[in-house]
């Protein structure tokens, strides 16, 4: 800070000089020569008052400033305190007072550091540096004020004296900016806080950037736009939320990882503010960080539904004391992971639960009773890394390395030498049967399942808190959320990790799925082939029946042999924007009409609960209408229709608008049918588009 600016904010300044007395003879050893040591350390405070006059006046400490002090220097409840406040005159020669000055307060200690210091700067480390040592020791602290030093900033060789200023929040300037994100203005709003001293707004004291998160228009992308921002929210919305934004079940459900079990179904409603990073810059240590999350909770931005989230990490402090500034401002661990959220609701669960009762992250958690390589192993790369692992978990790297049926003697063979081998955890806790299905090893989970580790398959004591069933059932959703995430396909389950489950389902005695069922994720048991849904088909088939109807009616628009412009937005209720630009120039009545056909094809075959709207009997079914060959001849077919189908019963769903549940919600046929979790609803839709993506594939 330029002098200038140091004169025109701090106009008045007294010298508190801060005596600490040891009554404890007992300090550290590496400090052996501060025994008893009695000394003075001092500040410079904002402490001016007006006259009637116009003249500035100095006041005495009030109780308040007085407070925030023995705050700021942890002094124990039990201390003596006592504050004296001594006037004294400043001269004209202000350069004679400022050395008197220094000499007060540094004189004794000057000679009892270990080495001869050149500025005051080191001087004033090194007592600050003390001070945190001497929070846990009784003392005795006299404070002795009211030494005018206003001519402290008239001279370039005191910079570098260190100055405190007390702080009245109440009286800070606070500047709340909200805007659309340049790329994705519908679903993000960057939000940004400055925190500035009255009449001084280029002097910054705190800021507070984060983002207003709008997740219900979003509809299944909510992964894709928070991926494309940054790391950080890439990975708020794949650990809390499935592609919808909705969060996961695990989070709040009975189990291990919900833990505190103080967050439901609320998360998945209202917008996310998440709260990026949070900045004080000077004047520390006095509530201002809590004060700046305050006034975001305060403003018009967060709202009662709303759920405010941040990943507690810094760069300049330990986690610890992040979390902690966190905690101390209403935040709760949501689940076990590394996220903190504050619920605006003062009804909230997570409002009644103290601090103290909150609990670690799963990492957090299994890293404090297991260290993590040391920093010369990771230091020596990839290569190393590996080697070590295999000597110290030999079982695991077998393993994970062959996987044939040449691993059943393997795995024998270490049983034989030490029975206890086939349940020994690596670093992470994994044990060896959760290597096998997590690898998966099939000639592995089935020998060590023959040998015996009924308990194993119990076990989430690990890095990630799931058993081995759960463990293979998580990375198949990832593995699916990541392949829509990089390339807006899904293959379906893999049929080895499908096996995979069946066999530890079999093992825990659980009831196993079809693979019809399986493939695709149904949960309700009567999707047809495993992804078509009840809820779903009736929406493709009211949807198909209402273009059947509209389509029809602009047949009477066709004159003769005269063609009709199909880029007329009157044409086709939206579906010609599904046609590729060829075939959107003035069509002919009979490819019109073929188009119009191959919508009742679709709707004969969703009608007939048993089979499915798939390219092969579309085109099969298609094959016997004579007028959609006219539309063939013109370039059209089967895929455009299929794709305007869906791409419209997807907008209309509660991914778009939602105008179909406006319109069907309470209709008693619908309502009959079951409804799939949220966790499986998205299988319907992903698999609805699978169609979609044999046709790109065509």
């Amino acid at each position: 800070m330029a002098n200038s600016q140091c004169c025109a904010i701090f106009r008045r300044f007294f010298l508190l000089s801060l005596t600490v007395i040891m009554v404890d003879s007992h300090l550290p050893d590496w400090r052996p020569f501060f025994k008893s040591l009695s000394f003075s350390a001092s500040y410079l405070l904002t402490r001016n008052q007006s006259s009637a006059d116009g003249r500035d006046t100095h006041v005495p400490l009030t109780e308040f400033q007085l407070s925030q002090l023995l705050k700021l220097y942890k002094v124990p409840p039990n201390a003596t305190v006592e504050t004296t406040y001594m006037a004294s005159n400043v001269s004209t020669d202000r350069k004679t007072c400022c050395t008197e000055a220094n000499k007060y307060v540094f004189e004794d200690i000057w000679q009892k550091f270990p080495r001869v210091q050149e500025t005051w700067r080191s001087v004033w480390e090194n007592v600050t540096f003390l001070l945190a040592h001497l929070r846990n020791f009784k003392c005795h602290v006299t404070f002795t004020g009211d030494i005018d030093t206003s001519f402290a900033f008239d001279h370039d060789h005191l910079a570098l004296f260190p100055f405190f200023t007390m702080i009245n929040l109440s009286e800070l300037v606070v500047d709340l900016d909200v805007e659309p994100h340049l790329d994705s203005r519908e679903v993000l709003q960057t939000l940004t806080m400055k925190v500035m001293y009255p009449g001084s707004p280029d002097t910054q004291i705190a800021s507070l950037v984060g983002f207003i998160i709008s997740r219900h228009r979003c509809g299944d992308d909510f992964h894709l736009v928070l991926d494309e921002e940054n790391e950080e929210l890439h990975w708020l919305s794949v650990v809390l939320f499935d592609k919808f934004g909705k969060v996961k079940p695990h989070i709040i459900c009975e189990g291990f990882r919900s833990g505190t079990r103080c967050w439901g179904t609320e998360l998945s409603a209202g917008k996310i503010i998440y709260v990026q990073d949070v900045t004080v810059y000077q004047d520390r240590r006095q509530g201002i960080g809590s004060f700046v999350l305050q006034k975001l909770f305060e403003s018009e931005n967060v709202q009662n539904e709303d759920i405010v989230i941040s990943w507690p990490v810094s760069s300049d402090v330990s986690k610890d004391i992040v979390v902690a500034f966190f905690r101390k401002n209403g935040f709760r661990r949501i689940g076990r992971t590394h996220f903190l959220g504050y619920s605006p609701n003062p009804n909230h669960p997570s409002r009644r639960l103290l601090p103290e009762n909150d609990i670690e992250s799963l990492e957090d958690r299994f890293l404090g009773r297991n260290p993590p390589l040391s920093p010369e192993l990771q230091a020596c790369g990839r290569d190393a890394i590996d080697e070590e692992c295999r000597k110290k978990y030999p079982l695991h790297c077998a393993i994970i390395d062959q996987n044939t049926p040449e691993i059943a003697k393997v795995i024998q063979s270490f049983y034989d030498k030490d029975p206890a081998s086939i349940h020994v955890p690596e670093r992470r806790g994994f044990l060896p049967v959760f290597a096998a299905a997590r690898a998966p090893n099939i000639h592995a989970l089935n020998k060590l399942i023959e040998i015996g580790v009924a308990e194993d398959l119990k076990n989430f004591d690990n890095i990630e808190g799931v058993t081995p069933l759960e463990g293979v059932l998580s990375f198949m959703k990832l593995s699916r959320e990541l392949s829509e995430l990089r390339t807006g396909m899904w293959a379906g389950n893999s049929e080895m990790d499908m096996k995979v489950i069946n066999i530890l389902k079999t093992a825990m005695n659980l009831p196993t799925d079809s693979y019809v069922q399986f493939k695709f994720g149904c949960t309700c048991a009567q999707c047809s082939d495993g992804w078509l849904s009840p809820r779903m088909r009736f929406a493709l088939r009211v949807q198909a029946a209402f273009y059947i109807k509209a389509l029809s009616m602009d047949l009477g628009r066709f004159k003769g042999r005269a063609r009709l412009d199909a880029s007329d937005a009157m044409t086709g209720c939206g579906t010609m924007n599904y046609l590729p630009p060829g075939l959107q120039r003035p069509m002919l009545k009979s490819s019109y009409t073929g188009f119009t056909t191959v919508f009742k094809v679709i709707y004969k075959i969703l009608r007939n609960d048993i089979q499915v709207p798939t390219l092969r009997d579309i085109k099969h079914d298609a094959a016997l209408e004579r007028d959609i060959s006219f539309f063939k001849s013109e370039g059209g077919r089967v895929e455009h229709v299929l794709d305007a189908l869906t791409a419209i019963a997807k907008k209309k769903s509660r991914l778009g608008d939602g105008t179909f549940y406006k319109t069907f919600g309470n209709d008693e046929d619908f309502l009959r049918l079951p409804e799939e979790s949220e966790e499986s609803g998205g299988a319907k839709m992903d698999k609805k588009d699978k169609n979609e993506e044999e046709i790109s594939l065509k």
